[in-house]
């Protein structure tokens, strides 16, 4: 679209050229614009009387002229200027056309790949637009809208957005180690409402994102396991037995004590000796 409006008048004793030493009466193109000079010696004005399509051709405002497979419009405005408008020529204009070209370079149907996605090429003679078809994965495998595709432990997605697409990564796994607990952020065991693991007298706990997962030992368990679950660090007694989690370099492990209070079943206090007492 080109546009341009109406020139200065100026009032003056000695205006006998417009600007540029145009004469009065004198025609001459500026842009996509033909303009005219009036000078009368008192004053001058520039007017816009036509347009030029890029071949040159001049168009009178409120006319219009086909050239090629366009058809170029010289528009006046209200201002006094001008502006031009383009559209494609109909069929019974200019006969049987071909399609236009995507970006100048796909045919009607083409497919071609942009970064994660591949993109579909649709036109006609008059109208030509892109839209995606599919998403890729990282090995190039096509995963159509809608789609789901397992790859490297991961399932790729292709989500239609509405006005393009995107593509989101989740793990192919239920949850941590391969599928061993399920997803979020730990499960249940028949000794809690809690939502952990447990293996032998290990309290495991999972978390697990669309891209990660992890398994933590949290605390240890007693061989009465409910209620005696005792953090990492801390100790219980149960059974005359001191129970110690112990954290480690891999994880934790449970040591075991016994609670001596005597001899005897507590007769006699650690450390002291006996004799026989006579009244």
């Amino acid at each position: 679209l080109a546009l341009s409006t109406l020139g200065l008048v100026s009032a003056g004793p000695t205006y006998t050229t417009c600007p540029g030493g145009f004469k009065n009466g004198e025609k001459f193109t500026e842009g996509s614009f033909v303009k005219k000079c009036s000078a009368d010696g008192m004053s001058y004005s520039v007017s816009i009387i036509g347009c030029l399509t890029p071949e040159k051709n001049e168009i009178q405002i409120g006319k219009e002229l086909k050239e090629g497979n366009w058809v170029h419009k010289c528009i006046g405005t209200a201002n006094g200027g001008a502006k031009i408008e383009m559209e494609r020529a109909t069929a019974s204009e200019t006969g049987p056309r071909e399609n236009m070209k995507c970006m100048d370079k796909y045919s009607n149907g083409e497919k071609f790949t942009e970064g994660n996605f591949v993109k579909l090429c649709t036109s006609s003679p008059t109208h030509a637009s892109v839209t995606i078809a599919a998403c890729l994965t990282p090995a190039k495998k096509e995963i159509s809208l809608g789609g789901k595709l397992e790859e490297n432990k991961l399932i790729y997605s292709c989500i239609n957005t509405g006005n393009g697409a995107r593509m989101s990564t989740e793990l192919a796994v239920k949850g941590c180690q391969d599928g061993k607990y399920k997803k979020g952020i730990g499960f249940y065991h028949r000794y809690s409402k809690w939502k952990l693991q447990v293996e032998g007298d290990l309290v495991k706990l999972c978390t697990s994102s669309p891209t990660h997962a992890n398994v933590s030992i949290i605390a240890c368990l007693t061989p009465q396991r409910k209620p005696n679950e005792i953090k990492i660090g801390a100790k219980l007694t149960e059974n005359k037995v001191i129970y110690s989690c112990i954290k480690t370099a891999k994880g934790a492990k449970m040591e075991t004590e016994p609670i001596v209070k005597g001899c005897e079943n507590g007769k006699y206090q650690k450390g002291m000796t006996t004799a026989l007492l006579k009244s």
